[in-house]
């Protein structure tokens, strides 16, 4: 039975039947999916769905992966990201580390490597939303300017995730 408690994820690949294959896995595992064919229609899901957590293919027409984790943090937008690739250069895995992604999975990747990335993933970021509504609270009836409200809670998020993470993985499951 699934339990809808574990977790949404938000999946963006150009490629149709990987996003149906990995959504169909996740569910079977009791997460819920909503899937992307572009970087562009995954930042407007992102605003719709309220996704846990993401996984993105790098290599897309239009927007790439990398491209949309740069915007989403652009926007100050805190969610735990998850990128798979068969492009796995030296390029790519320093871009993810600078934009703040999560985990890096080379393609092909074990099934069950992606679940543990993706439980993390999901957990981390449940967790980042309590805080995140915890904090707005408390800086709520703080009287600082909405701008000082925005920076410091920004600040306390991104230590929770290096806490959590202390940079992001270079994962290859063989």
């Amino acid at each position: 039975m699934i339990d809808p408690k574990r977790g949404m994820v938000l999946l963006v690949d150009d490629e149709p039947e990987i996003t149906a294959i990995v959504a169909e896995k996740l569910a079977a595992e009791g997460y819920e999916s909503v899937c992307a064919g572009s970087g562009a229609e995954g930042l407007a899901l992102l605003k719709v769905a309220n996704p846990d957590a993401i996984v993105t293919d790098i290599k897309m027409p239009g927007m790439s992966g990398l491209e949309m984790v740069h915007e989403i943090r652009r926007q100050g937008i805190e969610i735990p990201c998850v990128v798979l690739t068969g492009y796995a250069g030296s390029e790519n895995l320093v871009t993810a580390l600078r934009i703040g992604v999560t985990d890096f999975l080379e393609k092909p990747f074990k099934l069950d490597h992606l679940f543990q990335v993706v439980a993390q993933a999901v957990e981390l970021g449940q967790e980042l939303k309590r805080a995140s509504a915890e904090l707005e609270a408390l800086l709520g009836a703080s009287g600082l300017s909405p701008e000082k409200r925005d920076t410091m809670k920004r600040v306390h998020l991104a230590r929770m995730i290096l806490k959590r993470n202390p940079g992001a993985q270079k994962s290859k499951a063989g």
